[in-house]
């Protein structure tokens, strides 16, 4: 595992201001996290740093947290994927509901935007999607971002094709299209009212993202509406991105995590 000097040594030579910490749970060894946030605090380094972060984590490291609000972290990837009891039980999440909540408050009340990324079951109803909406209105989720459950080669989802309903000339499964934005299985709605469900997803919220985009982009895209009205409580603002807001990346696998 490298020295923690050496990893603020690394972090201080990168001249960017926006930092990406490349982890799937960057905070898994709190100890040596919160010695890392102590560490580049001492030595004056504020960097603006978005990383992937667990939900329980943030539930159980309040001063971890704390500690890396304080030295600039700015934003968290969460994968919430799931909004009702029975879907967590079945992606075997391990976490309630409420928990979540509080976790998405946690992360409010330091200041600390979230990216949340839920998944779309094929078996969703019109009445499943306005309950996806209603979630992130209510627990006012930063960034909202969506895929569609799909199974993937080489996961016990797909050990078959049977249930497969993209198919090529040859039988086989039409990759193009297990790109996580279209259904490759049965849907319980017609697949074309899904779709515009689904669709529909981005013209609700992708207003968000609209002043993070480039100035090149089109207004065609599916994501320059305005965020959907909500009655729940104002939480603090988003930290603001400039245009064409990029994060050099760091791997944080062997600087951050007690994984070497």
């Amino acid at each position: 595992m490298r020295d923690i000097e050496r990893v603020v040594g690394e972090i201080a030579s990168v001249r960017e201001e926006c930092v990406f910490l490349v982890d799937d749970e960057a905070f898994i060894n709190g100890t040596r996290m919160l010695r890392l946030a102590e560490a580049l605090k001492a030595a004056g380094l504020r960097k603006r740093y978005f990383t992937y972060c667990r939900i329980d984590t943030l539930l159980r490291q309040p001063r971890l947290m704390s500690a890396w609000r304080e030295i600039g972290l700015e934003r968290l990837f969460i994968g919430i994927e799931a909004v009702t009891p029975d879907e967590l039980k079945d992606y075997n999440k391990k976490l309630e509901v409420a928990q979540i909540e509080q976790g998405l408050r946690a992360a409010a009340e330091l200041g600390i935007a979230v990216f949340g990324g839920f998944i779309v079951n094929t078996g969703y109803t019109s009445r499943s999607f306005k309950q996806l909406v209603r979630f992130i209105e209510h627990n006012r989720v930063d960034y909202p971002s969506f895929t569609v459950l799909t199974p993937l080669p080489g996961t016990a989802a797909l050990d078959t094709f049977e249930h497969v309903t993209e198919l090529q000339a040859n039988g086989r499964p039409n990759w193009e299209l297990f790109d996580l934005q279209h259904p490759v299985t049965e849907t319980r709605l017609p697949k074309a009212e899904f779709e515009r469900e689904y669709h529909n997803l981005y013209r609700v919220f992708g207003g968000i993202y609209a002043p993070h985009r480039p100035a090149s982009a089109t207004d065609a895209a599916p994501h320059t509406a305005v965020h959907a009205p909500t009655d729940a409580a104002p939480r603090p603002e988003a930290p603001a991105a400039p245009r064409g807001y990029e994060f050099p990346i760091l791997n944080a696998t062997s600087a951050w995590s007690s994984r070497s």
